[in-house]
């Protein structure tokens, strides 16, 4: 009985030694593993740390090199305070607010920032007011633009100003006379009424032009659209690319115009700028009437993507200077015109104006480029080339 009761406690005691190892054991493996966890937790952090940081220097070079990839095709400083010419300001602000101007108004002079405004609604039934970056149908401005394609097609040594337009187009009357120089100066005697009713394309903007433009002797000059319908089309066919595609290439994208665009892009964004009639009420826009303006006046932009444009363009950021001399050199004729590749070409500065649907663009710019005014409009009840004008010569 002894010898029974003496081997059950050796076994109790083996057992409770047992349990008392594997409590330790587990204790130890419990805290060995939290150890591991805390360090890793540990090593996470300062890595994400570390990413988290490298993401921002990342960001921050991202947005710089955006920032200084925009500013390096523009001579202004938009991000400057207007503090060269307060008195200027006040006064041009002034006499805009004595009008019914509706728009964005950018004037600089001496490359200096004066004023940079928007002014009345982009968008009364959404409440949005015009702002300095308020984009607006370019209209016939966009005309200069189109010039510009072709003369980098020129320097490529695809066309010269005397090229024909028969080699593109023999089924225009008297093509076989007319030239590029021609068409960019709209001395060509061409003409077109009204567009296609079921256009949507380009491709159907140039079939009802082929099958519809008209021929008239001219003894004066005329303006008329349809010479840059030809010579967009012309891009197409020398290009293999959309006229949209190759413009957006050559100038939208190297220039970083994040605030240029196409009328698709335009309208589909249902905050786009509307245009007004002289009653206020918008101005219904039917697509055809968009895409009828095929390299003539379907480009949108805000005041300082046009001043970038036309001060890349000046500086021989887009084609060579002597180019431009040029392309902004018209062909004499009989009559007296200063127009040329888009632009009217003045004693002293050059004038751009456009009109499409109620949406106006008024242009004044020095032939240096340092005064320059730029008036874009959605609504037709001021006349903006007159105040434009009237602006430019405060400068």
């Amino acid at each position: 009985m002894k010898h029974t009761k003496h081997k059950y406690v050796r076994l109790r005691t083996c057992v409770i030694t047992f349990l008392i190892g594997v409590l330790l054991s587990a204790s130890l493996a419990t805290l060995y593993l939290t150890q591991q966890v805390s360090e890793l937790e540990h090593s996470f952090k300062k890595s994400e740390i570390k990413l988290t940081k490298k993401n921002k220097k990342l960001t921050s070079r991202l947005d710089n090199l955006q920032e200084k990839s925009s500013q390096s095709f523009s001579r202004i400083d938009y991000n400057k305070a207007i503090n060269s010419d307060k008195t200027l300001s006040a006064s041009l602000n002034q006499q805009i607010n004595e009008t019914t101007f509706q728009g964005s108004a950018l004037v600089i002079k001496d490359n200096q920032v004066i004023l940079n405004k928007g002014y009345g609604d982009a968008n009364k039934e959404k409440e949005i007011k015009n702002q300095p970056d308020t984009e607006f149908m370019l209209a016939s401005i966009q005309k200069s633009y189109t010039a510009t394609l072709i003369m980098m097609l020129i320097q490529d040594k695809k066309l010269t100003f005397n090229t024909l337009l028969s080699e593109f187009y023999p089924e225009v009357p008297y093509s076989e006379t007319i030239t590029i120089r021609n068409l960019l100066d709209m001395s060509s005697g061409l003409f077109l009424e009204g567009n296609d009713p079921k256009g949507k394309s380009e491709e159907d903007t140039i079939a009802y032009v082929l099958k519809n433009v008209t021929y008239k002797q001219i003894d004066k000059w005329n303006y008329s659209s349809v010479n840059y319908m030809l010579l967009a089309a012309i891009i197409r066919q020398i290009t293999g690319e959309s006229y949209q595609d190759y413009l957006t290439k050559k100038i939208i994208a190297p220039l970083n115009l994040t605030h240029t665009g196409f009328y698709k892009e335009f309208t589909n964004d249902p905050e786009h700028t509307l245009s007004y009639d002289e009653k206020g009420k918008p101005v219904t826009i039917a697509e055809h009437n968009y895409s009828a303006e095929l390299g003539t006046g379907n480009l949108y932009a805000s005041t300082k993507d046009l001043l970038t444009y036309l001060h890349a363009l000046m500086d021989g950021k887009l084609i060579a200077r002597t180019s431009l001399d040029a392309l902004w050199t018209n062909a004499p004729q009989n009559y007296a015109y200063t127009y040329a590749s888009g632009l009217y070409h003045r004693d002293g500065f050059k004038k751009g104006h456009g009109l499409f649907r109620n949406y106006e663009s008024s242009l004044f710019i020095s032939n240096n480029g340092k005064n320059a005014v730029v008036l874009l409009q959605n609504s037709y009840n001021v006349t903006g080339s007159k105040l434009a004008e009237k602006l430019f010569k405060k400068l």
